[in-house]
């Protein structure tokens, strides 16, 4: 069953009451998530990025070579600069970069960061999620 959008919108009102302000939309691969989240950022008025068309072209020169950690670090600045908050789509071609054991460190310090605004990452790397130990609040489940 697919969450309703109020569904997203009690996750960024959640997320946006704590310290780290980072949220998790994840689930298997073509269920509906890039929508989803499409329609969360229309409806919440937030930044919407599709990584692999928007960004990951920038960032050609650098993959291979860009650490986990300062991406992680580098997506904090850009949000500092938003008046809103950020959803993050289609990851996984920049993460597949790192490799598994820094993509595993990588998700660990999302659960750490403390932008201003909202930061939602939209993946279906359910595995990495399960595991960084998100507080269960934080993470919106989309089973199709």
């Amino acid at each position: 069953m697919k969450p309703h959008i109020n569904d997203g919108i009690k996750l960024l009102e959640h997320i946006s009451q704590l310290r780290s302000k980072v949220g998790v939309i994840y689930g298997l691969p073509q269920i509906g998530k890039s929508s989803y989240a499409l329609n969360l950022a229309k409806a919440y008025g937030l930044i919407y990025v599709d990584i692999t068309q928007e960004l990951l072209p920038l960032l050609q020169h650098k993959l291979g070579v860009y650490d986990h950690i300062d991406f992680a670090d580098h997506a904090l600045a850009q949000i500092r600069q938003l008046q809103n908050g950020l959803i993050v789509d289609e990851v996984e071609p920049l993460l597949a970069t790192f490799g598994k054991q820094k993509t595993s460190a990588f998700f660990q310090r999302l659960t750490q960061l403390e932008p201003i605004h909202p930061l939602i990452l939209v993946t279906r790397l359910t595995g990495f999620v399960q595991n960084a130990n998100f507080a269960p609040a934080r993470l919106l489940f989309i089973s199709g």
